[in-house]
């Protein structure tokens, strides 16, 4: 076993399958293997470290995809629904596009070109689940751009982007929230199909395993 080995990737092939157990196990030698709540894996490997460090990289691709997809929706829907015109055709056809496409043959393909591993699960995820956010604030912006409060920031010569992230914006935040916490288990749930295809996280234990 290699001394500066993780916890969780520990392998022990005489202690392989066994069952969950409170108790410090013995070995045929006579050594101590420690404690295994869960049990442990074909390799010997601690189930409940590796369902732990499986939960953090979970929580990890939720939280960084959404930190790539909001932004992107919220941007473009209120570029869209502010100026609406040619801006507002560009917006559609763009989050159009990506709607027609099957969405995990989509992020499969994106995640092949950026390469396997978590920085592939990243932008695939990423770059295809902002168009529901987009669509909605688009819409909301649109309606709430004819509101008077609009109107009078307009009237004392505010610029269109102070009024849209100043002004607009913070009366949407409760869709970003809604958003976030709906995709989060979606992001979690297509990182585990990802993984289990062999194509999502390279060499860590995650929930697809």
């Amino acid at each position: 076993m290699a001394g500066r080995e993780a916890p969780y990737q520990v392998q022990n092939l005489d202690n392989q399958y066994q069952k969950p157990s409170l108790r410090r196990q013995v070995g045929p030698k006579g050594e101590e293997w420690g404690l295994h709540p869960l049990g442990t894996d074909g390799l010997g490997r601690d189930v409940l470290l590796r369902l732990v460090q499986g939960a953090r990289i979970a929580f990890q691709v939720g939280v960084t995809t959404a930190l790539i997809a909001i932004p992107l929706g919220v941007i473009l829907g209120c570029l869209a629904g502010y100026f609406g015109g040619r801006t507002d055709d560009v917006v559609v056809w763009l989050y159009s596009t990506f709607a027609s496409m099957p969405s995990l043959l989509f992020i499969l393909s994106i995640s092949m070109v950026a390469g396997k591993g978590l920085k592939g699960v990243y932008l695939g995820i990423g770059l295809t689940t902002w168009v529901y956010l987009c669509r909605l604030i688009r819409g909301e912006v649109m309606k709430q751009k004819e509101l008077t409060y609009v109107r009078a920031a307009r009237a004392l010569g505010m610029g269109h982007f102070r009024i849209m992230f100043r002004h607009i914006l913070p009366n949407l935040l409760h869709l970003v929230i809604i958003n976030f916490s709906i995709r989060f288990p979606s992001s979690i749930e297509t990182e585990v199909i990802m993984s289990f295809l062999g194509i999502g996280v390279q060499g860590e234990p995650s929930w697809a395993s």
